[in-house]
């Protein structure tokens, strides 16, 4: 959610930038960051596998360590995902020149930001638990 409703980043050119503006405006100018859409894909099938987990459903404790596997490695995309548009976003800034090479994109990192990535750590945190729990 967000990706979509709150700012990634804030810039005194652009204003506040959320995920969906950087896939849809700013993907025209630089189709690396069209591969944006990897994070809310990525959430939602690890906030699926992980409600299934945790549910307390019936799956075999192998198929479990599986899925948390799994969830494991959206979290992780999800966050190599958002460090690569940061790092592709200060780089874009310092092309641009100007005041916009002075400006550095991660001191203005908005909840669009935040909240994601360490969403997506504790995901991962938690699946890791869950892997490791003797009752998994």
């Amino acid at each position: 959610m967000a990706f979509f409703a709150f700012p990634v980043t804030s810039m005194p050119f652009l204003g506040a930038v959320t995920g969906l503006d950087l896939v849809g405006e700013a993907a025209s100018r630089y189709p690396e960051l069209a591969l944006l859409w990897l994070i809310p894909l990525s959430a939602a099938i690890a906030a699926g596998l992980g409600i299934w987990i945790w549910s307390g459903s019936t799956v075999h404790p192998a198929t479990r360590r599986q899925v948390a596997a799994w969830i494991i490695a959206a979290a992780f995309a999800v966050v190599v995902a958002y460090l690569a548009a940061l790092i592709r976003l200060s780089a874009i800034a310092h092309d641009l020149g100007g005041m916009a090479a002075q400006m550095q994109v991660s001191t203005s990192l908005g909840a669009g930001f935040w909240m994601p990535v360490l969403g997506m750590i504790a995901t991962g945190g938690g699946a890791l638990v869950k892997m490791h729990s003797p009752h998994s």
